[in-house]
């Protein structure tokens, strides 16, 4: 393990993806990005380590040397690792839109700043593939967005989901978060996975993570405070059904976990063949509860708008 310049860390073994197949996907995401050309001079980084004929086949280069670790001084807690790779890729993003420099995900740079695990670079590497493949421009994968850049990022909850950081990202894009996992290497956090926040599951991990977030840090006043009324998650008419117990002073089941008791963890499931319905499994350690919660579309973005027992 040797230091690399700017204080980053370099260790061995990672994947590139195929130069080729990398600039023809970043060449297609130049118009969701408003660029009008890239180029792949240097291939990105993943954790495949294939046989030569395999990845060949698969359309993914073979394994090189190295993978990279972030600057410690910008990844030593899950939050630093967020923001300050986001604060890098927004920067990135705007100079390429200028001209300045290649489009960051073309020219490996996303892949060395070492922000992302292999696992989830490899994970991108496969998605730009299957664009280009395909034939049709998605959303950029690492902020879920694409037809015009947001002017900042910031983090708007952090929860440790059994263990598991989840921090929730905001932009000034309309009604505009997703959730990013992070995991620990050594001394240093990486990002390990992103999960937009457009569908039913997305906005149900969304909201919960937020509000045991806030849960977190306020205790009682994350309801008693009407903070929930700005959260972006909650159908109109949730938002004064609770309103109404608050303002009741009612005592007992929270409205959003009915229960009095504060999990531990959460995961949401899309119920099968149901359309906007999520199971919600909250975990208490030496018990768990499901909820079933029914979402609507408001002004085309799904809310929340039915929380009840999944028995019921």
């Amino acid at each position: 393990m040797s230091p690399l310049a700017g204080g980053q860390i370099v260790i061995r073994k990672c994947v590139p993806m195929k130069p080729s197949k990398m600039c023809l996907l970043l060449c297609a995401m130049a118009a969701t990005l408003l660029l009008a050309a890239c180029r792949a001079d240097k291939p990105a980084a993943s954790h495949d380590t294939t046989s030569q004929s395999a990845g060949e086949n698969a359309g993914i280069a073979t394994p090189t040397e190295e993978i990279y670790l972030p600057p410690a001084d910008k990844a030593d807690t899950p939050a630093n690792t967020v923001q300050n790779f986001y604060g890098w890729y927004l920067d990135a993003i705007k100079a390429a839109l200028t001209g300045d420099r290649d489009n960051p995900l073309a020219n490996g740079e996303v892949a060395r700043s070492g922000y992302l695990t292999p696992m989830l670079m490899h994970r991108v590497n496969e998605l730009v593939l299957k664009f280009d493949e395909q034939g049709f421009v998605g959303l950029d994968p690492l902020w879920c967005a694409g037809i015009t850049p947001p002017d900042n990022f910031y983090l708007d909850g952090q929860f440790s989901n059994n263990g598991v950081p989840m921090l929730l990202m905001r932009t000034n894009l309309p009604q505009h978060a997703f959730v990013v996992y992070t995991q620990q290497t050594g001394n240093l956090w990486q990002i390990s996975d992103i999960a937009c926040a457009g569908t039913p599951e997305g906005v149900v991990n969304s909201f919960y993570l937020w509000y045991l977030s806030r849960l977190a840090d306020q205790g009682p006043a994350a309801l008693t405070n009407g903070d929930y009324r700005a959260s972006g998650f909650l159908s109109a008419a949730l938002m004064e059904q609770v309103d109404a117990q608050v303002s009741a002073g009612a005592s007992g089941d929270d409205p959003f976990l009915l229960t009095t008791r504060t999990p531990q963890g959460f995961a949401a499931t899309p119920a099968e063949n149901t359309g906007g319905v999520v199971l919600l499994r909250l975990d208490f350690g030496d018990a768990g509860q499901e909820l079933r919660i029914r979402l609507l579309q408001e002004g085309g973005f799904w809310k929340i708008d039915v929380i009840k027992l999944a028995n019921q």
